[in-house]
């Protein structure tokens, strides 16, 4: 029973490699194809869309601009700097007086004299700026095999919805000479003036909300004072009636940025599913990973199976920390670990040749096309999966060996009958 268990502990050790190393080269095609980012920017444009339906394409815009900020963006691409020269700076510090001064009582005395100065400062600031040519975003969805250096390799692979906020507030206020001077499309100042308007409206969640108070509030009216209170109480929905009544606009987007972010979780999850399944099968093509003649293999040779089963703790070790998120140096080292662990083994992990695991009798490629299939099969299920069984096995080994110790190695003699014939001496 205990060989049985080592041998499918050995074989768990040999498929938890593969399947990190598959883990390792999906997050090596995920980083390069931007997955992550491209999801996240497809469902803040979809929260957009949904918030205001005539923003249109230029959602996908507004994201990408959002997303490839040089404070949010993670990318090693993305420039890491605002600089604006001397002469920029006055022009939108002239705009921006300007703004404040229309923005005064009309009543204010100083108003008129101050729209004057600030519009001579802004003409005066103005003669003095290069306005730069500013390239539009991308205005459509991110696709699976979008180039990454069509922009994706900039845009944030994570972002808060109160970043957001703050960013369509701060832009709302610009005017499109700023925008453009901030290479930003001026056409997304207008954008986001209307998405923060958008937000500002009630919801019909909100609008029915505030009916259902007034109807609270009339029917609470023909209580006394001191059971109003209790009435209120009783209904088990009132808190969440008034939350809805008085949602401001900032948790209106949280909440539909929120339900936009587990659905870019979903799709990424999906996308990485796809490229699992891809990586198993071309592992277990290029490596002609037979299951069937590696399990066969094992039940052969003990010091196999005993060098892998004493690996297993290692490989636990290095698969909890494959599965986080590593950096691409560190995801080389644990590529070269993996690999090294299992040669010490003695397990060939690359064949010697592409027919070198071929059956010489063509009768069995069958079962060898068989073997590889399974083999892919059981890679696509994925390296948490393998992980948690070796482990799950590897703790299991200790109680099993101590049943196999404890077991008597023979049965006690039975008695002689007493009618049986003696035994001859």
């Amino acid at each position: 029973m205990l060989n049985t268990l080592d041998t499918v502990i050995a074989f768990a050790v040999i498929m938890t490699v593969l399947s990190l190393l598959i883990t390792l080269v999906v997050q090596m095609v995920s980083a390069a194809l931007s997955l992550r980012g491209k999801n996240l920017a497809n469902a803040l444009a979809l929260t957009f869309q949904t918030i205001d339906p005539s923003i249109g394409k230029y959602a996908h815009s507004l994201a990408a601009q959002i997303l490839s900020d040089p404070i949010f963006s993670d990318s090693f691409w993305q420039q890491k700097t605002r600089s604006l020269d001397e002469n920029a700076q006055k022009f939108i510090a002239a705009q921006r007086k300007l703004r404040d001064a229309k923005r005064r009582r009309p009543d204010d005395p100083n108003r008129a004299d101050a729209i004057i100065k600030a519009t001579a400062e802004v003409n005066t600031t103005k003669a003095a700026v290069t306005m730069p040519n500013v390239t539009p975003n991308r205005e459509k969805p991110w696709g699976f095999w979008a180039v990454p250096w069509g922009g994706s390799m900039k845009i944030a692979t994570a972002i808060r919805p109160g970043e957001i906020y703050r960013v369509l507030q701060e832009m709302r206020e610009m005017t499109p000479e700023e925008a453009q001077l901030l290479n930003i499309p001026p056409e997304l100042v207008e954008k986001a003036r209307g998405l923060v308007a958008a937000l500002h409206q009630l919801d019909l969640p909100a609008i029915e909300s505030r009916v259902k108070l007034k109807d609270i509030a009339a029917a609470a009216k023909m209580f006394a004072p001191e059971q109003q209170k209790a009435v209120l109480d009783a209904l088990g929905s009132f808190g969440a009636t008034v939350e809805r009544a008085t949602t401001q606009a900032y948790d209106r987007f949280q909440r539909w940025f929120g339900s936009a972010q587990d659905r870019a979780e979903q799709w990424f999850q999906t996308h990485v599913r796809i490229v699992t399944i891809v990586g198993a099968i071309l592992v277990s093509v290029f490596l002609q990973l037979d299951s069937v003649e590696i399990y066969d293999k094992l039940r052969h040779e003990p010091k196999l199976v005993e060098a892998l089963v004493k690996a297993a703790p290692g490989t636990i070790e290095q698969g909890a920390a494959v599965q986080g998120q590593l950096d691409a140096d560190a995801r080389k080292r644990a590529f070269a670990d993996l690999k090294a662990s299992i040669d010490s083994t003695g397990f060939e992990l690359l064949p010697g040749g592409w027919f070198a695991r071929w059956p010489t009798e063509k009768l069995w490629w069958f079962n060898h096309l068989f073997g590889l299939a399974l083999s892919a099969g059981l890679l696509t299920l994925g390296a948490p999966f393998w992980f948690n069984l070796l482990k799950n096995l590897t703790n299991l080994r200790p109680a099993v060996a101590s049943l196999v110790e404890k077991r008597p190695t023979s049965a006690p003699a039975l008695p002689a009958s007493p009618s049986s014939p003696p035994s001859p001496s």
